[in-house]
């Protein structure tokens, strides 16, 4: 990951910077509004938890959502100053708080019945990490995995690759194929029960969130 963003993000500055983001900027407040809704759909889908980890929590912007789904849900990040800022936030009311990386999980295997991972894996630069974050993802949880990947075939990242082969100032995006994804699921002992993008594909955001839930079979 890009280290610049990394010091952003574990800097006071960086951190606050962030958290303001969803109450001052539209798009953010959007964005917000509509990942609340299908949240909302995706645990209807995988039912009640025991408990849950939300990695990256950033603010801990969800952990209110998190909590009506799980009777314990435990925050983690690498920045120690987002952690503090949902600590602050919610009152320290979760189960833990847990400063790590998310390609190497300090957690057994099938430590939470469930994990969230949203808006990091298209952070990654190599493909081998953003596959590699899948798979702690699948290890560490027991039932219910939802993550989030940047489409490969979305509008955005097929402009973004255009116009950086045509010798734009913009890298392309890092993506991941539903394909890929699906298949390494499968690899893990998971199946993948829904995939949707958080807008329409042709309209601003690649971003995609995956239900998975492990297959008993």
């Amino acid at each position: 990951m890009n280290r610049r963003l990394l010091e952003n993000y574990n800097s006071p500055a960086g951190a606050s910077s962030y958290r303001a983001a969803y109450t001052r900027k539209l798009h953010r407040k959007v964005s917000d509004r509509l990942e609340r809704r299908l949240f909302h759909d995706l645990f209807r889908r995988a039912g009640p938890l025991e408990d849950l980890v939300d990695l990256p929590c950033g603010a801990g912007r969800l952990y209110s959502l998190f909590r009506e789904k799980a009777a314990r849900v435990a925050e983690a990040d690498w920045s120690f100053h987002m952690l503090r800022l949902s600590r602050e936030d919610n009152d320290g009311g979760a189960w833990g708080y847990i400063r790590c990386n998310a390609l190497n999980l300090p957690f057994k295997d099938g430590a939470f019945e469930g994990l969230v991972s949203v808006r990091l894996n298209h952070h990654f630069e190599k493909k081998e990490e953003r596959l590699r974050h899948l798979e702690e993802a699948f290890r560490v949880a027991r039932r219910v995995v939802i993550v989030t990947w940047f489409s490969h075939h979305s509008f955005r990242a097929w402009s973004r690759r255009f116009r950086a082969r045509m010798g734009g100032k913009k890298r392309e995006k890092y993506t991941l194929r539903t394909s890929d994804v699906r298949s390494l699921a499968v690899e893990k002992g998971f199946r993948l029960v829904l995939a949707r993008p958080l807008t329409p594909m042709a309209l601003g955001s690649g971003h995609v969130f995956g239900l998975f839930l492990r297959d008993r079979s």
